[in-house]
């Protein structure tokens, strides 16, 4: 490492130490710099290191955003000016430790045949997240200026952005179905990570639609595992409005976006900071498909959640992914052939009970 690599190094650390509300790292990384030109260049490293590791020490949340302001450090430069004032302006104003941040995009108005009803599954999905048993999170919806939302309770702030309607959010008969999947990826991907860039002293996101519900244990199981790379929902349910019924399914997160819980320190600042064109943030932020698969293949697999995290709702006029109702999705002609398939799905089904009412709903469901 060259002095002047050295210096940039420390200033980085610096920078990145404000953006995430840690005076004492940005502080010590400062002081690197200072004392850079006076001890031997293969000393710096260890310098840095240590004048970073002291200030952790008496800083529990420092201590965990440690590996992350040094791993980001340079990819801070890259966050557009005016969403790095604003968090640095947050930040100060709110210092407080997220350990999960749920971002849920919701789509231009223009993109939506009925506003009301899409407001109101939204305001479910926001009464589902208000349900966590532990208050170590924080929720951002991501949704254009001017757009009509429900009613926001303590937790949850509104992230207002100007992007343009997607032209291709109904696929047309001539539509190549891959690139109505891309448009889509675009159009989501870009609103994530405007809520991402927004979001305060978060240790993890999760990226949640609009419309699905998530499990009261979420922000309390990531609080006791703050180190970990994260999940993906191996076990979730599937529900239609009106139903008394949930369907226990495997492998949720090949079949709904809200199934990854992500450690913050894992998402490439650089590559999303790149244009809404860019594969990274198409397969990161606007899919839910290749989340583990590319995590794995970096070298930082995660974990199947260990108990039902998720319920993906269906069959309603509003759902982008246009499918049936849950009976209509577990009883198909198939399975109605088969008796023994039968059996084996309607065993899947559950009565929703109070306990999973409150768990998952935060109220009645609709």
């Amino acid at each position: 490492m060259s002095l002047q690599e050295g210096k940039n190094r420390a200033e980085a650390v610096s920078k990145w130490g404000a953006f995430r509300n840690e005076p004492e790292i940005a502080s010590a990384a400062q002081n690197s710099v200072a004392t850079t030109s006076r001890i031997p260049l293969h000393s710096f490293a260890t310098n840095l290191s240590l004048r970073v590791h002291a200030a952790t020490m008496n800083n529990p949340s420092g201590s965990r955003n440690l590996v992350l302001c040094i791993q980001r450090a340079n990819s801070a430069c890259y966050l557009p000016e005016r969403s790095r004032e604003r968090n640095i302006q947050a930040h100060n104003v709110h210092a407080r430790q997220f350990m999960l941040t749920f971002i849920i995009p919701v789509r231009h108005p223009a993109n939506s045949k009925n506003w009301d009803a899409l407001k109101a599954r939204l305001a479910q999905t926001i009464a589902s997240i208000s349900g966590q048993n532990s208050d170590h999170w924080q929720a951002i919806i991501v949704a254009n200026t001017g757009a009509d939302l429900p009613a926001l309770p303590r937790g949850f702030s509104v992230e207002r952005v100007d992007f343009a309607p997607n032209p291709k959010h109904e696929r047309g008969a001539a539509d190549d179905v891959e690139v109505f999947r891309d448009f889509f990826r675009v159009d989501k991907g870009r609103r994530v990570r405007a809520g991402m860039l927004a979001a305060r002293n978060t240790t993890f996101f999760m990226i949640v639609d609009d419309d699905d519900f998530v499990s009261s244990r979420l922000a309390d199981h990531v609080a006791r595992h703050p180190d970990e790379n994260g999940w993906y929902i191996d076990r979730g349910y599937m529900w239609s409005e009106g139903n008394l019924l949930l369907g226990a399914i495997s492998k949720f997160f090949m079949l709904c976006g809200t199934s990854h819980i992500i450690n913050a320190r894992l998402y490439d600042l650089e590559k999303l900071s790149g244009n809404d064109a860019d594969d990274y943030m198409k397969r990161m932020l606007g899919s839910h498909i290749a989340i583990a698969q590319e995590l794995a293949a970096a070298g930082t697999p995660i974990k199947a959640l260990p108990f039902f995290g998720a319920i993906y709702r269906v069959g309603h006029p509003g759902a982008h992914s246009n499918s049936s109702g849950l009976i209509a999705t577990f009883f198909k002609k198939a399975t109605l052939a088969s008796p023994l398939r039968f059996i084996k799905t309607a065993l899947s089904l559950r009565l929703i009970t109070p306990k999973l009412r409150r768990e998952f709903f935060g109220t009645d469901p609709a």
